[in-house]
């Protein structure tokens, strides 16, 4: 049985791997990132798309996707067809009962290869009627203490006790929860090290970019305040964000006026935000032979953060 997809580069090694354990399915699978740098991958993809059992979507604004609806409305009557997205409108899309669209988004929002694996089970017992056992989404923190070295908490008291650096100068490092619960984190692992090296400690906070009420997770400026500060003073010299948006951010509202929660917290904490530049689509000598430089990239990781108050 052929499952294609196309997912979120962060995604696709979960899916993969599920697929190698689970069994039952042959895998078909792009990254959203993958196509946007190679439209030519577009016709290969479209004779995939034709070749499928089944076909599971991540849905994004990349320009790409007028091309795979186009196609999925020619396959919609002969199979399965399952959208999800940030977006619900993006749900609509799919072939199948919004009850199993909404469970597929859920296995995916909470993340993580056991829930990746579940999904699969999940699909194979209730499309294909395959007689196999699956359990349902599993929850997962939505923010937390992680570190390499020492492992997870859930207060920033108990992880200053395990801490060897805790009386050094410390930095908090805000990074992504979809790195901590993938495990994809040698960007977070390099910058701890390297921090750590120099002579300071560092208390490194895994977070949901986006506070949504629905998830009931909280957003980067209340995380910074739960793990970050005791009383009205901040526990560290200077914040180091990760992730794009700001730490206002909340679902469904957009623009530079989300920066104010941001912004006011730094004034109240006295404390600078860095919000380093990293690629994800360019190594360094492509970066370099590009007189583009970051190219579309500039917007998300220069112009927005600066809005906030942060430093590059």
């Amino acid at each position: 049985m052929k499952l294609f997809s196309i997912m979120w580069s962060s995604y696709t090694p979960l899916l993969k791997a599920g697929v190698d354990k689970v069994g039952h399915l042959e895998l078909s699978v792009y990254s959203t990132k993958q196509i946007s740098q190679k439209p030519e991958l577009l016709e290969k993809v479209k004779q995939d798309l034709k070749k499928a059992d089944l076909i599971l979507l991540y849905k994004t604004n990349d320009p790409f996707w007028e091309t795979i609806e186009e196609e999925i409305k020619h396959l919609r009557g002969r199979l399965p067809v399952i959208v999800v997205g940030s977006d619900p409108s993006y749900w609509s899309l799919s072939t199948v009962s919004p009850e199993v669209v909404a469970t597929v988004y859920q296995y995916i929002l909470y993340n993580g290869q056991e829930n990746f694996c579940e999904m699969l089970k999940y699909l194979l017992a209730t499309l294909f009627g395959h007689e196999i056992a699956y359990r349902p989404p599993k929850a997962t923190p939505w923010e937390g203490i992680f570190h390499p070295e020492i492992g997870s908490f859930d207060s920033v008291e108990d992880f200053l006790k395990s801490y060897p650096y805790r009386n050094r100068p410390l930095v908090g490092l805000l990074y992504s929860r979809s790195n901590w619960i993938t495990g994809n984190m040698e960007v977070e692992r390099a910058l701890i090290v390297a921090l750590e090296g120099r002579g300071l400690g560092v208390i490194p906070v895994f977070f949901y970019s986006l506070k949504d009420k629905a998830l009931g997770n909280l957003s980067g400026e209340e995380v910074v305040r739960k793990f970050l500060v005791k009383g009205k003073r901040p526990l560290v010299e200077v914040l180091v964000k990760l992730t794009s948006f700001f730490l206002g951010s909340k679902r469904g509202e957009t623009g530079e006026s989300q920066a104010e929660a941001g912004a006011g917290l730094l004034l109240e904490l006295g404390i600078p935000l860095i919000s380093p530049l990293i690629s994800y689509y360019k190594d360094k000598e492509e970066w370099l032979d590009d007189p583009q430089g970051l190219g579309g990239q500039v917007a998300w990781s220069v112009a927005m953060p600066e809005f906030e108050g942060a430093i590059e």
